[in-house]
């Protein structure tokens, strides 16, 4: 069995693999990534590329904390990337369409003024005077100025572009087949590409972040990944007049607006495993939904219909950091809705976890040791 060596390994060829090259480049060091299709083919392209830290957090924590951390680090990463990533400070309507939204919004202005956020409430009039194209059943609205979106694959492809032309190397249409441990540490990861014989990276560090397959990697080394798939369907609409200009989060859909003038409309929420397939169900679920919100899109062309496979955890906080029991094993996975606003957090603390053996911003609350039953018991990882 053939056989090389790379310091690190990256399993995942996706935002979150990309940016963690794109980092650890940035300090010297040239990773490997290994991805089983092409860079950025799951759910870094699926998604609509919504940065919505506010909107998206139930709560203060780890979780919110995390969010605007790596929001932060967006403008300057605009500039920086040698990549046009389309970012667009639009800001965000959160609408609120009865009175138990109201209610519900109410709660959500209340703890955001207390964590001192940008936030605020506007009226029915307030909100159509912002959007106008907007049903006036529309009670109000919350709105986030600092919740923006960007071309989820010009990131992608910056990230990855960027850690290619600093050093990093990546290996696509490539399967990771087992990871070989000894005396319960990294040792190699196998590997297979098509047509070809299996072959063994040797290397110390591994990263999964291997998205919606991140529990398959973890039972390569014994660990059990608490981490599944979520299908989400979207619906894109032929180029249109101007409609609106914020983004908009309504009860069962969101809308964008995209430069391109063409409507992007998600997303549903289904666990049905890895089956991708587009649905007639979900997909009319969006339009009328969307129909309901801005009355002009019922005359709108659907385009193009796709879903994508989100790595989702039952509390939706992503895994980060070293795993105890599998040492060289390190976690970057499970971030659920938001990988694309978390990629830059996630590549820059994976970096200084490895490089600097420490990090600029705590890991507590995301480590896989915060879920219970983890070790697989018939299979030690040590």
């Amino acid at each position: 069995m053939f056989q090389r060596s790379k310091d690190i390994v990256i399993i995942g060829g996706g935002v979150i693999g990309c940016s963690i090259a794109y980092y650890l480049a940035k300090k010297g060091v040239k990773p490997l990534i290994i991805e089983r299709k092409e860079i950025a083919s799951e759910a870094s392209c699926a998604a609509a590329g919504g940065l919505w830290p506010q909107s998206e957090s139930n709560g203060p924590g780890v979780f919110l904390d995390l969010c605007l951390e790596s929001k932060k680090m967006f403008p300057a990463l605009s500039r920086e990337l040698e990549w046009d990533i389309s970012f667009d400070p639009a800001g965000l309507l959160h609408l609120i369409e009865d009175e138990k939204a109201m209610e519900e919004s109410e709660k959500l202005l209340n703890w955001q003024k207390k964590r001192g956020l940008q936030v605020e409430f506007l009226s029915r009039e307030e909100t159509l005077k912002k959007e106008s194209a907007l049903s006036p059943d529309i009670l109000g609205s919350l709105y986030f100025e600092n919740d923006d979106q960007l071309s989820t694959i010009d990131l992608s492809h910056a990230f990855y572009l960027e850690a290619i032309r600093l050093g990093a190397e990546v290996m696509q249409n490539t399967e990771v087949k087992g990871i070989n441990l000894k005396k319960g540490r990294v040792e190699g990861v196998v590997i297979e590409r098509k047509g070809s014989k299996k072959e063994i990276i040797q290397t110390k560090i591994v990263v999964n972040a291997a998205g919606a397959w991140s529990k398959i990697i973890g039972e390569m080394v014994g660990l059990r990944i608490p981490v599944s798939p979520m299908k989400g369907q979207i619906v894109l609409t032929d180029p249109l007049p101007t409609l609106f200009r914020c983004s908009l989060v309504a009860q069962d859909v969101y809308m964008m607006q995209k430069s391109s003038m063409n409507v992007v409309l998600g997303s549903t929420r289904e666990d049905v495993g890895y089956n991708k397939t587009v649905t007639p169900e979900g997909i009319e679920k969006l339009r009328s939904a969307a129909c309901n919100v801005i009355p002009r899109l019922k005359n709108a062309v659907m385009v193009r219909t796709w879903a994508g496979l989100r790595p989702y955890t039952q509390d939706e906080v992503p895994i980060f950091g070293r795993v105890d029991e599998v040492e060289g094993f390190i976690m970057a996975c499970g971030h659920f809705r938001n990988g694309i606003l978390l990629s830059p957090v996630t590549g820059k603390l994976i970096a200084e976890l490895i490089i600097d053996k420490k990090t600029s911003f705590p890991l507590e609350g995301t480590r896989l040791s915060r879920f219970e039953d983890y070790l697989i018991k018939d299979k030690k990882a040590v």
